[in-house]
């Protein structure tokens, strides 16, 4: 007879097993608002659209552009060994691609923090003042909270 897997972890809604008791009954149901705000602060959990599509295109350089680099410091690296050009030390091509690919990854969440947050503002190209301002920003929320 095949067994049942039951997840009793918070957060899972599910049937609860025969012959036990629901751990939830008599409490009130508290799925409907966020971490005890009310229902009226939906609208501050919003992404305007301008700023939305102004992350996007941050991720996408701050991603991109190491990643391309990345793959074409293989590419070069390859061809330099296959010619004979030079002789690449075999662990030459590993780091390049871990900073590359690293700072690629890296670059998500930078690509985020750099855009400005304001829809009324664009910000400056690295996005510097405006990483430092969100990045205080999302820490003093958190103290908050």
């Amino acid at each position: 007879m095949p067994r049942k897997l039951h997840a009793n972890a918070k957060g899972f809604a599910g049937q609860v097993p025969p012959g036990k008791a629901c751990p939830t009954a008599g409490r009130p149901d508290t799925t409907k608002s966020s971490y005890g705000r009310g229902e009226d602060d939906d609208d501050d959990d919003q992404i305007p659209q301008v700023v939305f599509e102004r992350m996007i295109g941050r991720i996408l350089v701050f991603v991109g552009v190491p990643m391309a680099a990345g793959i074409a410091l293989l590419y070069v690296m390859g061809a330099i060994k296959e010619r004979e050009l030079l002789d690449v030390p075999r662990w030459l091509p590993f780091l390049t691609t871990l900073v590359c690919f690293g700072a690629s990854a890296v670059g998500i969440a930078y690509g985020t923090l750099s855009s400005s947050w304001d829809p009324d503002k664009s910000g400056s190209v690295l996005g510097l003042d405006e990483a430092q301002r969100n990045w205080t920003e999302i820490w003093k929320d958190k103290g908050q909270a």
